[in-house]
């Protein structure tokens, strides 16, 4: 949607969680680290959610994932973080 080429990195679970301990480390070293052991280990699970109990019980409205991308590359473009 933006026109730049997306850019996937593949890295094994062994190396994320090392990358993530690595992380930790730095934390407790006072060094700023995004990464830590349990972002690490989030980013490994095999996580997915369903919204239909929200769109049932509280009527939801579905929007589609085109639409919600379309607005936040907009507010990106607007705030000058693209």
């Amino acid at each position: 949607m933006t026109g730049r080429k997306s850019v996937k990195i593949v890295l094994s679970r062994a190396l994320m969680l090392t990358l993530g301990s690595f992380g930790t480390l730095m934390n407790h070293l006072g060094l700023k680290w995004e990464l830590n052991r349990v972002n690490a280990a989030i980013l490994c699970t095999n996580a997915f959610y369903s919204s239909e109990k929200a769109v049932k019980e509280l009527n939801l409205p579905l929007t589609p994932i085109t639409t919600g991308i379309k607005e936040s590359l907009d507010w990106f473009q607007e705030n000058k973080c693209l």
